[in-house]
């Protein structure tokens, strides 16, 4: 039988049949399909955890280590199998054990994200410096293990260390710098207040360092200055300390100073220094001032080295190469310097330096052949500054190369007016090592000449004995390019340097000028009328011109005419002469009247 209303309750049944079956089918999908990407999702997160650069530890709250990962063992050198199961105190040193213990109290108490620094130990012994994050693990809502991220910042560390040591210590040379040094001087004066024994500074100063640097080059003098900080460093006891102030400044504290520690500290200083450093190709002399402060109690770290730098330039003043121990009326001759090394920079511009010509002569006759130009500083206020006041301030400032310009230029244009009424005669010109060692000296001296029109031959330089013998063979070389434009050399201040006569062979000079020091003893002191006769005997011996310099007695004429010196130069014959009256002289008849003074001593045997 077929009944209508049956058959479509049939139908209506199966479509929910259908659609319940669709229903379900779609929810065991999703079901499995939520399974699926829950295990990608997991094997995911276990990927990256086993792959992570950091290392990723669960250890129980007890320190049982459950899970090891590849970073752990890159970082900390055990592997999975050495770890898992093992207690997580192997890799903890004795100092971290109860910074770990406050690590776990923290995460058991239910916080998580704890960041820290600290250190582990790695299989081999060695301590890694590491940054910490802790989280804990839950299991039904209960805290059951920890999670921990180990990140390594040794590499971070190291860079933190160096930064921090390049604020404290000189980069060149490793020595404490301004800042290490100037903590150290407040801290040992703040002991003084307890101990009433403040430290003793001494300051370190090396003469004509730029010399050095301007022949050598930088990297030369860079070398030179860190062999003058090893031997500084050796020439002091341990707990004393060796800092670098500056450039070519260095500082020695002399800590809980006995009687006279800081004198002999001193002296076995400037002793280390004497012999020569080798840098590279070249063997460097080095001088250097010192100057001695003695700390006091109340004292200030500033004060204290501005003390010192008052004594080094207090021996520097008196000669460099030696030392000087503070004394109040010190403070006075450095600002009389620094005001003087102010006003000589425009003293040229200003008109307020001159040259002045002292006559060279021949000692027979008296006759005129030559005069030394020197420059001369009238001050407005002050008079005339004596040439050793600044000379010195023009060298140490760098402000002797324009000085030396403008006295090269003046003479220059003297020598051409008295060469027209003697050809022969010539100037000399004093030249500082500072200007001899300059890169292309010797073209400039040589580009002056030319527009000059003088005869080169007739242009005499003086170069210090000691500015000489500091690498010679390079000297050697500006020498004989000099020489090449025609112009002659002289050897200034001879005997006074460390030169032996076979030096005399190899450099390209002309004229010896005997230093005044030893003209002074010619006429009294028999060991130096001998030593002049050897001097003399083997100077002629290599073909070599002679000129005496300083004479001031017709005693000392007649001895160094016995002895064979034919020139010579002095207040005997007559004081530095204007440019004016030299002309007068020159085109006179060049010969000095006799001097008014009597010959009574007879010379030596």
């Amino acid at each position: 039988m077929n009944l209508p209303g049956l058959g479509l309750r049939r139908t209506h049944g199966l479509v929910l049949l259908t659609a319940y079956v669709g229903v379900v089918t779609m929810l065991v999908k999703r079901a499995r399909n939520a399974i699926v990407a829950r295990q990608d999702r997991e094997a995911y997160m276990a990927t990256i955890v086993e792959n992570s650069n950091d290392a990723i530890i669960s250890a129980t709250l007890d320190g049982e280590v459950l899970t090891w990962n590849a970073g752990a063992q890159e970082i900390l050198g055990y592997t999975a199998e050495e770890m898992i199961g093992q207690p997580i105190s192997r890799i903890l040193s004795p100092a971290e054990t109860d910074r770990h213990a406050e690590l776990v109290s923290h995460v058991r108490s239910g916080h998580s994200g704890k960041s820290s620094e600290g250190t582990r130990v790695r299989k081999d012994g060695t301590p890694v410096a590491v940054a910490v994050a802790a989280s804990p693990i839950r299991h039904d809502g209960t805290i059951v293990a920890m999670s921990t991220i180990l990140r390594d910042i040794s590499s971070a560390k190291a860079l933190e260390a160096a930064q921090d040591r390049g604020a404290f210590y000189d980069g060149l040379t490793d020595l404490p710098n301004r800042n290490l040094l100037h903590d150290r001087l407040t801290h040992g004066l703040e002991r003084a207040a307890r101990s009433g024994r403040p430290p003793t500074v001494i300051l370190v100063d090396l003469d004509n360092f730029k010399a050095i640097n301007d022949s050598l080059g930088h990297g030369g003098g860079d070398r030179v200055l860190v062999e003058v900080g090893a031997r500084l460093q050796r020439a002091v006891r341990p707990m004393d300390t060796v800092a670098r102030h500056g450039g070519d400044e260095f500082v020695v504290v002399v800590e809980d100073p006995q009687p006279g520690a800081a004198l002999r500290a001193a002296q076995r200083i400037l002793e280390a220094l004497k012999t020569p450093i080798e840098a590279g190709d070249h063997s460097v002399v080095v001088r250097a001032s010192a100057g001695i402060a003695v700390g006091q109690v109340g004292q200030g770290a500033d004060e204290l080295l501005g003390n010192a730098d008052a004594a080094m330039c207090a021996a520097k003043a008196a000669g460099k190469g030696h030392w000087q121990v503070f004394a109040p009326e010190m403070h006075r001759a450095v600002v009389k310097r620094l005001g003087l090394t102010a006003e000589l920079a425009g003293a040229e511009d200003r008109g307020e330096l001159f040259v002045v010509y002292q006559p060279i002569v021949e000692l027979g006759s008296r006759r005129v052949v030559g005069a030394e130009t020197l420059v001369r500083w009238r001050h407005p206020n002050r008079g005339l500054v004596p040439p050793l006041d600044f000379i010195s301030i023009a060298e140490e400032s760098g402000q002797i190369i324009d000085l030396g310009t403008f006295v090269l230029g003046e003479a220059l244009h003297q020598l051409r007016r008295c060469q027209c009424d003697d050809p022969a005669f010539y100037l000399t010109v004093n030249v500082s090592p500072v200007q001899f060692r300059r890169p292309g000296f010797a073209q400039l001296v040589a580009a002056a000449v030319e527009d000059a029109g003088v005869d080169a031959r007739c242009l005499v330089l003086e170069i210090t004995e000691t500015g000489l013998m500091t690498d010679v063979d390079e000297n050697i070389a500006t020498l004989a390019e000099l020489r090449t434009s025609g112009v002659r050399i002289a050897i200034d201040d001879f005997g006074t340097g460390y030169s032996s006569i076979s030096y005399l062979k190899r450099l390209p000079v002309d004229i010896v000028k005997i230093d005044k020091s030893l003209v002074d003893g010619v006429a009294t002191e028999t060991g130096m009328w001998a030593l002049l006769q050897a001097i003399l005997g083997l100077i002629s011996a290599v073909g070599l011109e002679t000129v005496a310099e300083g004479i001031e007695t017709s005693a000392q004429v007649a001895h160094l005419e016995a002895l064979g010196c034919t020139r010579g130069q002095g207040y005997y014959f007559a004081r530095p002469l204007a440019g004016t009256e030299l002309d007068e002289l020159v085109a006179r008849c060049k010969t000095l009247p006799q001097p008014a003074s009597p010959l009574t001593e007879t010379p030596a045997p």
